[in-house]
């Protein structure tokens, strides 16, 4: 009798540990990665502002990104979703996905990431009219 009561008790212990790793991996309520949330320590008006691509050493007014103050980005096709800074390490996020859809390096005025193998900057500053050949990013 003492047997099946501590086997049971050893059965019962191993479900609850489970089902607790089923609702701590399962959270759907954590969304800290969507929104910015991890970069509480940094001030995110740091990075806001509109960031044109070098293209040919000029900045293109045709090709953009816009960082802002509440942790979300554009670009100039109406695309946007969330950013993530760590250190100098920059990730930009779909507004439908956790993934970064792109990752790069970021300072104050100038953010550089890779795209399809090839890394593209943008920087703060004025543009200048588009250079022959135009949207090269996209």
């Amino acid at each position: 009798m003492r047997k099946k009561s501590f086997l049971l008790f050893v059965v019962l212990c191993c479900i609850t540990i489970l089902v607790a790793c089923v609702f701590v991996a399962c959270n759907p309520d954590d969304s800290s990665q969507n929104t910015g949330e991890d970069n509480k320590e940094t001030d995110a008006s740091a990075y806001a502002g509109k960031y044109y691509e070098v293209v040919n050493g000029e900045l293109s007014a045709d090709s953009w990104i816009e960082l802002s103050a509440d942790w979300t980005w554009e670009d100039d096709d109406s695309a946007m979703g969330t950013f993530k800074v760590d250190g100098n390490k920059i990730s930009l996020y779909w507004i439908v996905s956790s993934e970064p859809a792109f990752e790069g390096t970021i300072d104050e005025n100038e953010f550089t990431v890779g795209m399809l193998g090839a890394d593209y900057t943008f920087r703060k500053g004025e543009p200048t009219e588009s250079p022959s050949g135009g949207e090269i990013w996209h």
